[in-house]
Order: structure tokens, then sequence, then C-alpha cells
């Protein structure tokens, strides 16, 4: 009975780390939930990436600013961040209600494309601002039917995307 009670207790020994451990398929999205929030980049739709992000400002001296559109694109298992950079032209920082259809709006793709060689301009429909919040350093833009072409790139935006933006500089 000895012998047993042993190899019982070495047996449960044995298997303690696991019982220990433990081992869920979504214990990595409680740190990061996934976005909810999308937009579709010629009829395609996009995962807007809330995490890495390239910086928008306006600087007041030139007369110009920029913001970024992140995305991730899925390749098998992982996730690729695209950007998509838009700059423009205006007198004054963005407030609630600016299109920036209106504001001589240019874009840098940086996806699987080469159309980051190539400043696309604006073609058709909008991108207008329809929040804004400084304490976060953030505004949102719809996208409606938003055309940018250059070369041989085209690309069409709808949705809304939140983006970051410095209204401190």
């Amino acid at each position: 009975m000895k012998k047993h009670f042993k190899f019982l207790m070495l047996a449960l020994l044995t298997l303690m780390p696991f019982a220990l451990s433990s081992c869920g398929g979504n214990d990595d999205s409680d740190n990061n939930p996934p976005s909810s929030n999308t937009i579709q980049i010629n009829g395609k739709s996009f995962e807007i990436d809330a995490n890495v992000v390239q910086e928008g400002s306006y600087d007041a001296e030139d007369g110009k600013g920029e913001f970024t559109v992140s995305v991730f694109n899925q390749v098998g298992n992982t996730k690729d961040c695209w950007f998509y950079q838009f700059s423009y032209t205006d007198s004054s920082e963005p407030k609630v209600g600016d299109d920036f259809s209106k504001k001589s709006l240019e874009l840098m793709a940086q996806d699987e494309s080469d159309a980051c060689y190539t400043t696309l301009t604006y073609k058709s429909g909008s991108a207008k601002v329809v929040s804004i919040d400084k304490s976060k350093d953030d505004m949102t833009i719809k996208f409606d039917n938003l055309k940018m072409v250059g070369g041989e790139y085209s690309y069409t935006f709808n949705g809304t995307a939140t983006v970051d933006f410095n209204f401190a500089r």
C-alpha cells in the first residue's frame, strides 16, 4: 500500500505544474481588445490599428497638416500594419465640419504596393471631421467615397476612422 501511495503522490506532483498553469486561447486579447472600428479601402474592409499609429499634426507656420489612417492586413496568422498618410493645406488646425477633400489633399500609401513612391491627389468624394477629442489627441474622420489617384494607383476610402492628432503643436 505504501508503494502505491508513493506512486500516486509522484504522479500528482508530476501533474501539478499543468494544474497550476492556465492556457486560454484569448489571454492576449484581454490586454489589447480587438478594435471594432473598420474602414473600407478599395472595397475591402480593414481593421483600424489603434495601437500602432503615426502622429498627425498641423504646422501653422507652413499652413500644412497631416494625419494617418493605420490599418491591419491579415497575413496568415499575423497582422501587418499599413499606413495611409494624408497631407493637406489650410490656414488653421482642423475643426469639426472641415472637409479635407477641399484642402489640397494628398496621399502616400505605405502598403504592399509601390504607391509610396507616388503622390496621390484628390479625385472625388469627401473626408470630413466628425469629432475631435483634444484630451485624447485624436480626431474622427468620415470618408465618403474619397478617391485618391496618382500614376497607376487609385485608392477609395469609405467609413469612419479615428486618427491620432497632436493638437498641442
